[in-house]
């Protein structure tokens, strides 16, 4: 089955660079293709096992003082009124967040629940994560501040002319006492994992730059057995990205 994959920096600014601390974590997204070229469906993860806020308005206010208090920007005191709490913005904001040594040694993870059913009805929730066929490898502080700020997109183009980069999704299976309409908690590593195979990203699309303003990558372009679950901020992504869209192709 065809798919096109994104890698994408944190906080969606375009010019952040590859090296900067605050690009981290960072962004895939995957769109799988059916026979004749219909998209099908999305996925949408991050490479931070968890979510700063659980509703859209706390993600609104969050992401406006990231804005405030970010590259370039002399006010830091906008995103500080989040780190004092126990929250889970806080933790997001804390938690070490090395960077990379390539997109292709590096796991994501979907925060999002939804609910599968099989074709005798049986019905379970799960998220999606990705990991590296290659064992995770991310820079020292000082390593990654070193390297070119467009070292990311530069080691993928370098890599796939002489192999293709495989990773392979998997879902985690949730159990009865999983929160699945809040995008803050994580769920435990021990749950059961169903492999859905291997993806092989094999070459880097002509006009790549173009092309990734006009596609929409959204996690509720969903195929049949497959069904969101209540999470607000899983019901709020398609309106967002709609705005974004508008916004990128207004520009190009």
């Amino acid at each position: 089955m065809p798919v096109t994959v994104r890698f994408s920096n944190f906080t969606g600014l375009p010019q952040l660079p590859d090296n900067d601390p605050q690009s981290n974590p960072r962004g895939t997204a995957i769109r799988f293709y059916a026979p004749g070229g219909a998209a099908t469906t999305d996925i949408v993860a991050h490479s931070y096992n968890g979510f700063p806020t659980s509703t859209v308005e706390e993600l609104t206010a969050f992401l406006r003082a990231l804005a405030v208090s970010g590259p370039g920007t002399p006010d830091p005191k906008p995103i500080a009124k989040f780190l004092p709490e126990p929250s889970a913005a806080a933790k997001f904001a804390q938690a070490p967040k090395p960077a990379p040594a390539s997109f292709a040694t590096e796991s994501f993870y979907g925060v999002n629940a939804f609910r599968f059913t099989n074709r005798a009805g049986k019905q379970q929730f799960g998220r999606s994560q990705i990991h590296p066929v290659a064992q995770e490898h991310h820079l020292r502080a000082a390593e990654a501040a070193s390297r070119s700020p467009n070292y990311l997109f530069e080691e993928l183009a370098a890599r796939l002319k002489n192999a293709s980069a495989p990773i392979p999704p998997g879902r985690p299976v949730g159990g009865q006492r999983d929160q699945i309409t809040d995008a803050t908690q994580t769920w435990p590593d021990t749950r059961p994992v169903v492999e859905l195979g291997t993806i092989e990203v094999r070459r880097i699309v002509e006009n790549s730059d173009a092309l990734q303003r006009t596609m929409v990558f959204d996690p509720m372009r969903l195929i049949d057995g497959v069904e969101p679950s209540d999470d607000p901020i899983l019901q709020a992504r398609p309106a967002g990205y709609s705005v974004s869209y508008r916004r990128r192709t207004a520009s190009s």
